[in-house]
């Protein structure tokens, strides 16, 4: 869900029950709050539209004075849900999701894997942890405990994360959410 805010800010609540039965996060912002430059009160009107044709929504937002914005999506698109759960050389899972201060990220890797990459992405497509040199077991089931941190050691904000597991062209990619 994503809703206008008081001073021109916009706001992204991720449904974390079912569409019949609607569990909503605390907010991220998607355009952080301005209030020297906005002082009206009114939220802004929001809309998604492909604006630039490269087949993802761009948002556009619009003031009480009549000014319009063009915000540009560019999450990169190799960052996406894994809905097929036919891969079996891989397999990733995390509990729990979402989480306030750790989660247990377990992975198992096929035996005939030499290499992977195991890599954590925030909601932009910025990579914020990277796991690769840590995975040291290959055919076992093996877990790293993730404390919602980036590659310095700095607690990351609530949001959505994505955890990518991959290897040569399979790939496993779940969704996470720290909640502070």
């Amino acid at each position: 869900m994503t809703l206008g805010g008081w001073y021109s800010d916009v706001r992204f609540y991720t449904n974390v029950g079912t569409n019949a039965n609607p569990v909503f996060t605390n907010y991220i912002y998607l355009v952080m709050p301005d209030s020297q430059n906005f002082l009206n009160g009114n939220p802004p009107r929001i809309n998604f539209a492909d604006w630039d044709g490269d087949t993802d929504l761009d948002m556009i937002t619009c003031d009480y004075y009549g000014s319009v914005f063009l915000r540009e999506n560019i999450t990169p698109q190799s960052i996406a849900e894994n809905d097929d759960q036919s891969s079996t050389s891989l397999n990733l899972t995390i509990t729990p999701n979402p989480f306030h201060h750790s989660t247990d990220i377990r992975y198992q890797i096929a035996d005939n894997i030499q290499k992977c990459e195991f890599k954590i992405y925030d909601i932009t497509g910025r990579l914020v942890t990277d796991f690769s040199e840590q995975i040291s077991v290959i055919g076992c089931q093996s877990s790293v405990k993730w404390e919602g941190t980036d590659q310095t050691n700095r607690q990351l904000s609530s949001g959505v994360y994505f955890i990518t597991l991959k290897s040569g062209i399979d790939i496993r990619v779940e969704k996470v959410m720290i909640v502070r």
